[in-house]
């Protein structure tokens, strides 16, 4: 098969976070270490909530009673500090159909980590409040249930510019295109 010269390789570790400077996903061709065609979900803050096979949901559904039915047969450590890591523990109560734009988003991280996404791709994520904290908390739940679903945790793949500092520094690799390469960045702090 014969690659799109137009496109860059991003090669990405499961379970780890990359901030990608300087280019989008479209321009980007993303393989892990055990494909090349891994399962990605790409999530912009003004995305919305979709249902799917194992997501149903109903706008008058809230978040807490979307996310009883969905973790109903997946450990977790606590209901209540699954809310709180991921940033939807004032959210709890109110309807879908009234959740901002914030909540969706941490809605869909959280649906594309259960459903087993292999790269999360998300993009522009100054436009989230706690942005780093809520990728971070992401990340380490991701993590604890690969571990008990003896399965691999998502690549977080942040596209974005310069907006985002807390997620330069707390990244595991950030990476720019360089003469049609993806180069690592030395980050100072």
């Amino acid at each position: 098969m014969r690659q799109d010269k137009s496109k860059i390789n991003l090669n990405v570790e499961f379970g780890e976070i990359v901030q990608v400077f300087n280019v989008m996903p479209d321009d980007c061709i993303v393989k892990t270490d055990t494909t090349n065609k891994p399962r990605i979900v790409r999530l912009y803050p003004e995305s919305n909530l979709i249902s799917s096979k194992w997501w149903s949901i109903s706008l008058t559904d809230t978040t807490t009673t979307i996310l009883e039915r969905y973790l109903a047969d997946i450990p977790v450590i606590s209901f209540e500090d699954l809310l709180f890591d991921f940033g939807l523990s004032e959210a709890a109560n109110i309807p879908i159909s009234t959740a901002d734009a914030d909540v969706r988003f941490r809605l869909n991280v959280l649906k594309a980590i259960l459903e087993g996404a292999q790269v999360i791709q998300i993009i522009s994520p100054w436009k989230i409040s706690d942005a780093t904290d809520f990728i971070l908390n992401a990340k380490e739940f991701a993590i604890e249930q690969a571990e008990t679903r003896s399965g691999d945790a998502p690549a977080f793949a942040i596209f974005d510019g310069d907006a985002t500092s807390g997620i330069t520094l707390n990244a595991d690799r950030v990476l720019r295109p360089v003469k049609g390469q993806m180069r690592e960045m030395e980050v100072c702090v």
